[in-house]
């Protein structure tokens, strides 16, 4: 069952510079139990994705085409003051930096408690209960001892489940992700993304995780969108994507991730280095015509320079936007 439908989404950011389509035609659905890994380089629209679907576009931003449909209801028609009921309640964000979004003066048994009280209504004792619970399913260590304790008392990873707990305070249908695991160490950020999966099956949540790290996400994600320019180039199954990318920027980033230990010392004994992709990828205001990728594309032809390319179904259901899968006959790499 589809929990969250994004169609044809387009997103302009009015700035000093100009007016920028920072999303440019996004689709994707998230079914329940599902988790959607939407991954890029900064500045593909990762972040602009999730703001957009919590109806927390920054000043400037606005919603010019398409729909955010939770459960056959379209969000982006509600007011400010409708929009309110559904964060929370139906859909819960975590943000990247968790010492930031959380409240250094509140305690973190009292943010998870207020956000059971808002998105669910209890009173204070059944929130508190919820709250500690919570906390517990989280696994933050001593969750009752640590109730009472301010944040900046707690290491990195236990402050994003403390985050999740909140994000889980309101018993949403949808979890937002933005890059929550970027200022956690290796081990923590392992076990936040095991935490991840096992509360979306638990839950039968939906999950849209926002990643730049390919090699990150292929552990929790069931699919994964990949955005490049303000576009999805390419959306499949996390297995297929990670094993036999399409598009050749996926192509790219699977490349430049650094290899395991002993494939480490087998490519220092050669002088192998990473593959790059260079130069740095167009900023939405700078498109012309042709594929946005085409500036950095190894398999680029002249077809690539003069139309942009569909986002076309392949003959296995995944969806890339490139022409070698149409006129690809005429591909020069």
């Amino acid at each position: 069952m589809t929990l969250l439908s994004v169609t044809d989404l387009r997103v302009e950011v009015s700035s000093d510079l100009g007016v920028v389509r920072a999303l440019d035609g996004v689709s994707f659905e998230v079914k329940r139990g599902e988790c959607l890994a939407v991954v890029g380089e900064s500045g593909s629209g990762k972040s602009m994705t999730a703001l957009a679907i919590m109806g927390l576009l920054p000043v400037g931003g606005r919603v010019t085409k398409g729909s955010i449909v939770l459960e056959g209801r379209e969000l982006t028609r509600l007011r400010e003051r409708e929009l309110c009921k559904v964060r929370g309640a139906e859909i819960g964000i975590v943000f990247q930096d968790p010492l930031t979004a959380l409240s250094p003066v509140h305690s973190v048994g009292w943010q998870v408690l207020e956000a059971v009280m808002l998105g669910r209504g209890y009173k204070r004792a059944a929130a508190k209960l919820e709250a500690l619970a919570l906390l517990t399913r989280v696994g933050l260590p001593e969750a009752r001892e640590r109730f009472d304790d301010l944040p900046h008392t707690l290491s990195g990873g236990m402050r994003q489940r403390v985050m999740i707990a909140i994000a889980l305070g309101g018993a949403p249908k949808v979890l937002v992700l933005d890059e929550p695991t970027t200022a956690l160490d290796l081990l923590a950020a392992r076990e936040v993304e095991q935490l991840i999966l096992e509360l979306a099956r638990e839950r039968s949540l939906g999950v849209v995780l926002i990643s730049h790290d390919l090699s990150q996400v292929g552990a929790v994600a069931d699919r994964i969108a990949v955005l490049y320019a303000g576009q999805i180039v390419e959306e499949g199954t996390a297995a297929r994507v990670l094993r036999e990318p399409a598009h050749p920027y996926t192509r790219g980033l699977i490349a430049s991730i650094p290899p395991l230990r002993k494939q480490r010392r087998r490519r220092s004994a050669t002088n192998e280095r990473l593959p790059v992709l260079a130069p740095r990828q167009l900023e939405p205001r700078t498109i012309g015509v042709g594929c946005r990728f085409a500036p950095r594309c190894p398999a680029v032809f002249d077809r690539c320079r003069v139309n942009e390319p569909p986002l076309a179904m392949m003959s296995d259901g995944e969806r890339a936007r490139c022409w070698l899968y149409d006129g690809g006959s005429e591909a020069t790499p």
